[in-house]
């Protein structure tokens, strides 16, 4: 049985003392066939930053948008039933992520059929069940359990059950870019690396990434000059859902 989530939102009477506006389930909910065993829960949307405290008093309006808006966030619920691999191979994640805007999220030709990336820093914490975090290379992957947080700072992944329970997670999704004084065309997508650059926390050299698209040589020159720098560092949707832009 789908979990449902109790939302309570508080706000401010005419008398600017604190009150409850709303309390009651998350109706924002998208479940769809082709992505059986997983249902999202929208429970708050902000458009912006600085995000507004005295602003509507429901912000989860529209389509479903896996992506948060743009300089704003999505707060919502994951729930991931254990997989079927049967079932799996068979399914379309492209055709399951164009549901919510963000089929050219999804990473073509990879060890799992939801892989895929936001332009995003992503803070996650694992609420109930276990589940498992994929990376590109399987020896990044991770296995994570209740209580467990991650931050997940644009990569690619997906979130694969392959375990006997329901695992639930709570996502807190930021709208991001790679860095903020980067130039215009090397703010979004992947990171461009060169071999020797920034070491991953597992200690593990960062190799080589194919660009998705073309860098130009003044983004190029600026990747360069950073690392170069000494203070650089290393379908169904149950109620009507969020505005934004087309992962996840």
């Amino acid at each position: 049985m789908t979990r449902s989530f109790r939302r309570v939102v508080t706000g401010h009477d005419a008398q600017g003392r604190a009150v409850v506006i709303s309390d009651g389930p998350a109706t924002q909910i998208l479940q769809s066939p082709r992505r059986p065993g997983v249902t999202l829960t929208n429970n708050w949307i902000s458009d912006g930053t600085p995000a507004e405290y005295d602003g509507p008093t429901e912000t989860c309006t529209g389509p479903f948008v896996l992506h948060p808006p743009r300089n704003g966030a999505v707060f919502r619920c994951a729930e991931f039933l254990p997989e079927d691999p049967e079932v799996l191979a068979r399914l379309d994640g492209r055709a399951a992520f164009a549901e919510m805007g963000a089929a050219e999220n999804i990473v073509e030709n990879a060890r799992h059929p939801f892989m895929h990336r936001t332009d995003s820093v992503d803070f996650a914490i694992v609420l109930s069940g276990e589940i498992m975090m994929l990376m590109d290379d399987g020896k990044d992957d991770v296995h994570l359990k209740a209580g467990d947080v991650v931050i997940q700072r644009g990569t690619n992944h997906a979130w694969p059950n392959r375990f006997s329970e329901p695992c639930v997670i709570a996502f807190v999704l930021i709208d991001g870019v790679t860095r903020r004084d980067a130039p215009p065309e090397a703010r979004r997508g992947i990171p461009r690396r060169r071999a020797g650059g920034p070491r991953r926390g597992r200690g593990q050299p960062c190799a080589p990434v194919a660009s998705p698209s073309p860098i130009s040589a003044a983004a190029l020159s600026w990747q360069t000059r950073r690392r170069s720098s000494p203070s650089s560092g290393a379908a169904s949707i149950h109620a009507p859902a969020s505005s934004g832009r087309s992962k996840g």
